[in-house]
C-alpha cells in the first residue's frame, strides 16, 4: 500500500497451505491478518485499520519443460481509514500498464473487498533456454531499497507487505550460458503510446561477484546500467549505476 503517512503494522496471524493432490498440479497459499494504524496530512487524528490478505498459488505442468501460473490475492479492508478518505479505494488498486486484471467485489463506508491476478503465464524451460509469457515478475535489481536497473518491476520499500511484489505483462527470454550466466531479453507492452519497456541484460561471475550489464528503452528514452554483488572482508558489497537518455 502507498500512503503519504506514518505507519504502524502488527502482523497477527499467517497460516500457509500447500497441496501436491496431483503430480502435474500444484496448489497453495496464505491468509493473514494485519492491524494498521496510520497518521494522515489531511486529518487531525489516527486511523484504525484492518485487512484480511488471502493468497492462492496454482501451477499446472503439461509436461516437464511447459507450465502455467496463476497466482491470485484477495484482500478485505474495514476500518476508520475509508469511513474519512473517499479516495481509500483507489489507493489500494494496482495500476497495470497492459491488462487490467483486478476487480473491486464491493465498496461501501464501512469496507472493501479487492481481488486480483498479479501472476498469470506461461513458461517454456528446456535445454538452455527459458521462454515467460504473460503477467510476471522481472526483478533486475540487486538492492535492498533503491532499484534504478530493475526497469520492469522496481522495487518499493512501501510494498513491506506484500512478499510477491507485483507482476508485469511481458515477454522474457533467457539463455544460460552457464550455471551463473545468462544472457536475456523482456519487452513490456503498455496501452499508452512511448510507454513500452523493452531491454537486454548479461549476467556474469568474475573475480567472486556477479555482474550485470543491460541495456535498453524504457518510457521512449534510451538506458543502459550495470550492477554488481559481491563481498569486502565479509561485508556485503553490492550496487547500481544506470545512464539515461
Amino acid at each position: 500500500m502507498r500512503f503519504l503517512s506514518k505507519h504502524f503494522i502488527v502482523l497477527i496471524f499467517s497460516i500457509t497451505f500447500n497441496s501436491n493432490a496431483q503430480s502435474n498440479f500444484e496448489f497453495g497459499g496464505y491468509a493473514k491478518y494485519l492491524f494498521n494504524t496510520s497518521k494522515y496530512p489531511q486529518l487531525s487524528e489516527r486511523t484504525y485499520d484492518h485487512i484480511l490478505h488471502n493468497r492462492i498459488n496454482t501451477k499446472y505442468f503439461f509436461d516437464d519443460s511447459f507450465s502455467l501460473t496463476g497466482e491470485l490475492r484477495f484482500r478485505t479492508f474495514f476500518g476508520s481509514s475509508i469511513e474519512k478518505l473517499p479516495e481509500f479505494s483507489s489507493l489500494i488498486k494496482t495500476k497495470q500498464p497492459l491488462f487490467n486484471l483486478d476487480w473491486m467485489l464491493w465498496n461501501t463506508n464501512k469496507s472493501i473487498g479487492y481481488a486480483e491476478v498479479d501472476r498469470l503465464y506461461f513458461d517454456y524451460n528446456a535445454n538452455q533456454f527459458q521462454i515467460t509469457l504473460g503477467r510476471q515478475r522481472i526483478a533486475w535489481g540487486t538492492s535492498w531499497v533503491w532499484n534504478p536497473t530493475d526497469l520492469f518491476n522496481p522495487l518499493s520499500i512501501l510494498d513491506f507487505d506484500y512478499e510477491e511484489y507485483p507482476g508485469n505483462d511481458a515477454l522474457r527470454i533467457q539463455y544460460y550460458t552457464g550455471a551463473i550466466s545468462k544472457v536475456e531479453f523482456a519487452i513490456a507492452p503498455t496501452r499508452e503510446k512511448n510507454k513500452l519497456t523493452a531491454a537486454s541484460l548479461i549476467s556474469l561471475n568474475a573475480f567472486d561477484y556477479d555482474f550485470n550489464f543491460l541495456a535498453g528503452l524504457k518510457h521512449h528514452r534510451w538506458i543502459a546500467g550495470f550492477s554488481w554483488v559481491g563481498d569486502i572482508a565479509d561485508a556485503g558489497f553490492r550496487g547500481e549505476i544506470t545512464f539515461q537518455q
